[in-house]
């Protein structure tokens, strides 16, 4: 069965409405059965999270590191301590293309690390190099 025609859930967390919207019309475009979930704060995020039933959670975390309250970085700590949240693969998306901020993106257990604005082609890379983890619920 194709991936892409597959319904799954995809949180967007970033500031910016307009790479929010950029983004889901790509996502959109590539997958029509993809639920692309804009949250502009990542502590909105994790409040999010906090009350959702695991096999609701989103299959892949998009995440932007420049936002207000809770940095990327931050939102990622908490992502990757926590006993169920950890297995959700998480793409690190954002402006920077700083190679501390990808370094260090990776230390804290981003799965992939994009700087936008990203080509058409790198998402759907994307949607590939994760479909065995979107295609089956996370597991406790």
């Amino acid at each position: 069965m194709d991936l892409l025609k597959q319904p799954y859930k995809i949180f967007l967390v970033d500031d910016d409405e307009d790479d929010c919207f950029l983004t889901s019309k790509v996502m959109s475009n590539l997958a029509p059965c993809v639920d692309v979930d804009c949250i502009y704060r990542g502590d909105k995020m994790l409040q999010r999270l906090e009350v959702c039933d695991p096999a609701d959670y989103p299959r892949l975390i998009l995440l932007d590191l420049n936002m207000p309250i809770l940095s990327g970085f931050e939102v990622l700590v908490r992502l990757k301590q926590h006993r169920l949240w950890r297995a959700i693969p998480v793409v690190i998306f954002t402006t920077s293309s700083d190679k501390r901020d990808e370094a260090r993106s990776y230390e804290l257990g981003a799965n992939l690390f994009l700087t936008k604005p990203s080509q058409l082609k790198e998402m759907e890379a994307l949607f590939y190099r994760y479909k065995d983890a979107m295609r089956s619920p996370v597991q406790n």
